[in-house]
């Protein structure tokens, strides 16, 4: 999948590989909080488009955890995309 948010992140500091390795040792809490803030802000603001890349390969959604599986990585994916599943259906029966 193509995804803008991809491409949104990966010009982010969230995805920088030496950062995330050092624990963003280095980065100042505003620096990062800004990051997420840009985050948070690009996904509101294209929402409509996330959710159709979605629903578009609903049926081929991965979720990626690393080298290991963190178990409450694993619950947060399995709640972000039931809820963007529920949005989707909701939207579905509006129209």
């Amino acid at each position: 999948m193509g995804s803008i948010l991809y491409g949104h992140l990966n010009n982010s500091i969230l995805l920088d590989a030496s950062l995330i390795a050092a624990a963003f040792a280095g980065v100042s809490e505003q620096e990062l909080q800004s990051a997420l803030q840009a985050y948070r802000t690009f996904c509101l603001a294209n929402l409509d488009t996330l959710m159709d890349e979605v629903a578009a390969e609903a049926d081929q959604l991965r979720l990626y955890v690393g080298d290991t599986l963190d178990r409450k990585l694993l619950k947060q994916g399995a709640f972000y995309l039931d809820r963007g599943r529920r949005r989707s259906a909701a939207r579905a029966h509006e129209a």
